[in-house]
């Protein structure tokens, strides 16, 4: 129920999204720079930028409750456990991506800051272990085998 409603009333955000993305491109597309234009140009290559840089999780976040919506996941007392491994698997693809666009992209920032990538990648890693002992327990509960496993590989096999 809780991602049927969420999803209900995200899709026509994502749809609005979409085609304000589409009327500055049009717009940019014309290159009218002069007068007032100028600054209207400004302000529309901000916005179409961040539109543009959002679109990918905007969109990977609608799918996600599409899918939840459509095979009725997450309903009554399951909406923890969706939640965790929604979030932990949607952060291992997006981790995935940061580091890819690091590998290609990121050498002269991280030549500047006298850093590796694996310094980085081990940051995130332990920050990652850390969250994760806290988040694989159910609160108000008595610990399980269970929780202790989940909470074990979740901080110690990256």
């Amino acid at each position: 129920m809780f991602a049927s409603n969420i999803h209900s009333s995200f899709a026509p955000f994502v749809a609005a999204l979409f085609g304000t993305q589409i009327v500055f491109g049009i717009y940019l597309k014309f290159h009218w720079e002069k007068g007032i234009n100028r600054y209207i140009r400004k302000a529309a290559i901000l916005c179409h930028g961040t539109i543009g840089k959002i679109t990918p999780i905007v969109s990977w976040v609608q799918m996600g409750f599409g899918g939840i919506t459509l095979l009725g996941f997450c309903r009554a007392d399951h909406l923890g456990q969706c939640l965790a491994h929604g979030i932990m698997g949607s952060s291992f693809i997006a981790y995935g991506a940061i580091m890819a666009i690091m590998l290609y992209l990121g050498q002269a920032w991280l030549a500047r800051r006298n850093k590796s990538q694996e310094f980085y990648d081990s940051a995130v890693i332990a920050a990652w272990g850390l969250v994760n002992s806290f988040t694989e327990h159910r609160w108000g509960s008595p610990w399980s085998h269970k929780d202790f496993q989940h909470t074990s590989m979740g901080s110690c096999t990256f």
